[in-house]
């Protein structure tokens, strides 16, 4: 356990018991789904490749707003989701019990966020007939408009068990007037910060300064480059994989006073298809633990 670890780290360390730690690999990572921890020397993975699943009007599984689906490449025509800017969305989710210290524990809410879903977009792959493992930073290219001048876009991975429910794995959030990439200092040079793997962004990197703001202008369609927290995990067999687009995620992402005066009252519109290929790039691990 990361307990475990943790008192043997101290104990070596601080204490000079000599319990054989430095031994251990440089990286122990804990793989949600397969329930087990994996060592290894680097993280993301050592096998770790990138690849992109990109979002698709195809019908998907889920109980959502819209049910799309997500596909390994560009499919079908282009097509245009209606999102309604609704601030509170998210409060029956996951990310509530996490951002309220566990108050709300036990809920069904905890375990199962398909009640948060029902205001939002989902695009869900096909179940695996393998285990499908990820790890590390993700990126949601997601294209979006909307009537007002600014708008909040949060984006959450799921794991969709076989009785439908949608056990959140990890998310991420953008305000879309903050969506530059560049103008960040790293360092002494002022410049694109993100990460990328064999030129495919990963990790987008966003200054977040009143410099670097630039409202929407309502109508257009404009790319967002959506930073999704890193995470590791296994979607076993029979399960899938979903991709959640919503405007709210209340408390966890509540909009400030000037994002809510500027997003009231707007209507969002994502772009789905080859015009505007919106996608989310994930690392995939091969083979996949076993549990």
């Amino acid at each position: 356990s990361l307990n475990n670890l943790q008192l043997a780290w101290f104990d070596r360390w601080l204490k000079g018991v000599h319990n054989g730690i430095e031994k251990f690999p440089e990286v122990e990572t804990y793989y949600l789904g397969a329930g087990k921890w994996v060592p290894d020397k680097n993280y993301p993975a050592s096998r770790t490749s990138y690849r992109s699943w990109y979002l698709s009007a195809a019908p998907g599984s889920g109980t959502s707003l819209y049910a799309g689906s997500l596909a390994p490449a560009v499919d079908g025509g282009e097509t245009t989701v209606t999102l309604p800017w609704i601030p509170v969305n998210g409060t029956c989710s996951r990310s509530t019990t996490q951002w309220t210290a566990g108050l709300v524990s036990g809920s069904t809410c905890e375990n199962d966020n398909r009640p948060s879903e029902l205001l939002a977009a989902t695009f869900t792959t096909p179940p695996f007939a393998a285990p499908y493992a990820i790890s590390g930073p993700i990126d949601a290219t997601i294209w979006i408009s909307s009537t007002a001048s600014d708008t909040q876009v949060i984006a959450t991975i799921s794991d969709v068990a076989p009785d439908g429910s949608s056990s959140g794995i990890t998310s991420g959030t953008l305000v879309a007037s903050l969506r530059a990439l560049t103008a960040t200092q790293c360092g002494s040079v002022v410049a694109d910060c993100s990460v990328y793997a064999r030129g495919q962004l990963t990790e987008p990197w966003h200054p977040y300064t009143h410099a670097s703001q630039v409202a929407l202008t309502p109508g257009a369609p404009t790319e967002l480059q959506i930073e999704i927290f890193p995470t590791t995990a296994v979607i076993e067999p029979g399960h899938a994989l979903r991709l959640t687009i919503a405007t709210g995620d209340f408390p966890h992402e509540t909009s400030t006073l000037s994002t809510t005066v500027n997003s009231a009252g707007g209507i969002d519109t994502l772009y789905v298809g080859p015009e505007h290929p919106s996608a989310i790039s994930l690392g995939t691990v091969s083979p996949a633990p076993a549990s």
